[in-house]
């Protein structure tokens, strides 16, 4: 159904519901999976620090700088939604919408007025599993990831090459399998109230890491990549910024100038992704001082910070059209640097901000800026939702910054890491395509992973589980990347007839055979998991069980509550590699 009119301002458009309905999508949701009582709006944004106005971070956040988000704000809407009466509906739109499902008898969709038609899209099948596969090819799903991924975790670690190959050796004395070293102070640093900030200027500064260029293709020779950090963004303080500025690269003012944003007690000029010669000039950046300088991949940061007031961009599209596009382009930038170096399937990027039509083009998602605590709007299980919504909308292939990044130290409230908090979120990790740590943007006030040399064998516990689930995880990403299945599925996905499944947020399907339920919370040794219609074996103490329904199982640190289908083909498989992890 498409309307053509360009002449109005708000459409509404109202599709019949029930009480008993479930709906899922909306782009990546932290807070709620079933989005049924609820109202999303579709705008890609900063999702803020806390996300519940009810805490008291949250509303200190907003006082500060109005960051303090909320339950529906997110780095990637999409307005796409997925209903468990067996349809989805996707509106072909970049402008700002609304998908509104609070009233039990009706779903409202807004979108506010844009240049192209708006056109809106539905399709029917047997399942919502069979709805997302299709959506998923329709979008274009992602490629799989390089099997380097699967062999090991990447290290987040910054301070210079010096100590890079420290923390390296360490992590090497203490048998952890590392497959890659993810500095993303490559380009330098500075120092800011919110913690210490990269300086955004992306070219190798030999001063904080010489020997750099030798020591990635030592290091790659041994196996390990060495990975690395960018976004769209240029600080004015460096030479990238000066060059983008003389040949009128950035987004512009109303007045024609380069629009400078505040980041946080530093300026920078967005580059204007709509500029076929911004575009490759940036492009050829990445090409020439991340990729021909060896990197493994990077974080394709940010994406999301743009403007609608007092801006124009080169294609002279309304800022509002702009908005929530400008993260595909960003993807797409970086992908074609890839495809065009020839390095597609071995170097790897992964973005947070995102919009339609990203899955064609990112690598890899991440789940953002999570706090270092166990909070259910922005913490741990957090990052269960994103994964499970993000699935629905054709991002398969999703990780997060183990153990969170969002952290602060103050008289009136602190947010530290704790050593509980990085083991439970390196656990769930296990069980996910990617395992990434990363200091935070605190890592003096953190609990790192080479905080103790006990926490240091943990860890090696933890990776070494990773590595022995290659094989499997290699048969999920042929499902990624095939069958546009996602990586992390909800339960109803495999169990469509069990009306708990549709409940469920905290738990996920690995694949098909494996399923995983985080522990979110600390100080707990127990915990709840509900167990559909099928034959289930625990991987840590082989114990059977037959679902559907709860049970309440052992859930030490570094033993995740996960089961296995007992009827599997790789049941075997299974049995091996947690045996032998039991031993260690």
């Amino acid at each position: 159904m498409s309307v053509m009119n360009h002449y109005y301002d708000y459409m509404w458009l109202k599709l019949p519901s029930d009480p008993i309905e479930h709906v899922y999508g909306g782009g990546e949701q932290y807070s709620y999976f079933d989005l049924k009582g609820h109202r999303f709006p579709i705008w890609t944004r900063e999702q803020g620090v806390g996300r519940n106005k009810s805490v008291l971070i949250t509303r200190l956040m907003d006082l500060y700088d109005g960051g303090g988000g909320d339950y529906d704000t997110t780095y990637y809407g999409q307005p796409t939604f997925f209903s468990s009466r067996k349809y989805y509906c996707h509106v072909n739109t970049t402008s700002y919408s609304v998908l509104n499902f609070r009233d039990d008898n009706y779903h409202q969709i807004m979108v506010l007025n844009g240049k192209s038609p708006t056109t809106f899209y539905f399709n029917t099948n047997s399942s919502i599993k069979n709805l997302v596969q299709n959506f998923t090819m329709w979008m274009g799903q992602q490629t799989g990831l390089p099997n380097w991924i699967y062999t090991g975790a990447m290290l987040g670690i910054q301070g210079g090459t010096e100590k890079m190959l420290g923390y390296l050796k360490q992590a090497e004395e203490h048998n952890i399998m590392v497959t890659g070293l993810w500095i993303q102070d490559w380009a330098g640093t500075l120092s800011t109230n919110f913690g210490q900030r990269l300086f955004w200027n992306w070219k190798w500064n030999q001063t904080t890491y010489p020997n750099l260029d030798k020591e990635i293709q030592r290091l790659k020779a041994k196996g390990v990549r060495v990975l690395s950090y960018i976004n769209p963004h240029l600080n004015q303080e460096g030479d990238l910024f000066k060059e983008g500025d003389k040949k009128g690269y950035f987004i512009k003012d109303e007045n024609g100038g380069t629009y400078v944003q505040d980041f946080g007690q530093f300026y920078c000029g967005t580059v204007d992704l709509t500029n076929p010669e911004a575009y490759d000039w940036y492009k050829e950046l990445i090409k020439t001082n991340m990729i021909e300088l060896g990197f493994g991949g990077w974080m394709a940061d940010f994406g999301e910070y743009l403007p609608v007031d007092g801006v124009q961009y080169y294609n002279g599209h309304p800022t509002r059209d702009m908005h929530n596009l400008y993260p595909l382009l960003w993807a797409k930038v970086n992908r074609e640097a890839i495809e065009e170096a020839g390095k597609l399937g071995d170097v790897v990027f992964w973005t947070r901000s995102g919009f339609t039509g990203s899955s064609k083009y990112t690598t890899l998602q991440w789940a953002g800026d999570q706090n270092v605590d166990f909070s259910y709007a922005d913490g741990m299980a957090s990052t269960i939702t994103a994964a499970l919504s993000s699935g629905m909308v054709g991002i398969g292939l999703t990780h997060f910054d183990i153990g969170g990044y969002t952290g602060f130290s103050a008289s009136f409230l602190s947010l530290r890491r704790t050593k509980e908090l990085l083991l439970r979120s390196a656990e769930m990790s296990v069980f996910t395509p990617v395992m990434r740590t990363h200091e935070g943007n605190t890592p003096s006030n953190n609990w790192q992973v080479y905080s103790s040399n006990e926490t240091l064998d943990a860890f090696a516990r933890l990776v070494k589980t990773h590595s022995s689930l290659s094989a499997y995880t290699s048969q999920v990403m042929e499902e990624v990347t095939s069958l546009g299945l996602p990586a992390q599925r909800p339960l109803f996905f495999h169990y469509p007839d069990d009306q708990e499944t549709y409940k469920i947020k905290y738990q996920y399907m690995y694949g098909s055979e494996l399923l995983v339920a985080p522990v979110y919370l600390d100080g707990v040794s127990e915990w709840d998991v509900y167990l559909p219609s099928d034959q289930w074996t625990h991987v840590w103490t082989n114990q059977n069980y037959t679902g559907p329904g709860f049970i309440k199982v052992n859930a030490p640190v570094g033993h995740i509550p996960a089961f296995h289908r007992r009827q599997s083909e790789w049941t075997l498989y299974f049995k091996l590699v947690f045996s032998e992890i039991k031993e260690i």
